[in-house]
């Protein structure tokens, strides 16, 4: 009978190790589970940061893009506003030479 109650005994004993090891993974596995809830969201609020950044790097690339047409769009205006200057004092001149000419036609005459 003590045998029995020796091995009764030691069963109680094995059984509560097993249950505070089993209590003691369940903590375990709940902290896990916590620290991944944890690292999901710093995932998700990194790519939301990635994306918002990439957005508005596109946007600047845009602008960009923009600004550059703008700028050549304003260079080739330049140069044709400068090609008709040059035209107009090409004509100018060509009406003073003319002039200039028959001024001098006039006074040897």
């Amino acid at each position: 009978l003590e045998e029995t109650e020796r091995e009764l005994s030691k069963a109680r004993f094995l059984a509560k190790g097993d249950a505070d090891a089993r209590v003691d993974a369940e903590r375990r596995a709940d902290a896990a589970e916590a620290r991944l809830v944890t690292a999901e969201d710093k995932l998700a609020r990194a790519e939301s940061t990635a994306a918002q950044a990439e957005s508005r790097a596109n946007e600047a690339w845009s602008r960009a893009n923009e600004a550059k047409a703008e700028a050549e769009a304003l260079k080739r205006e330049a140069v044709a506003d400068s090609a008709g200057v040059e035209e107009a004092l090409e004509r100018e001149l060509a009406t003073a030479t003319s002039r200039s000419t028959e001024l001098e036609r006039e006074l040897e005459s």
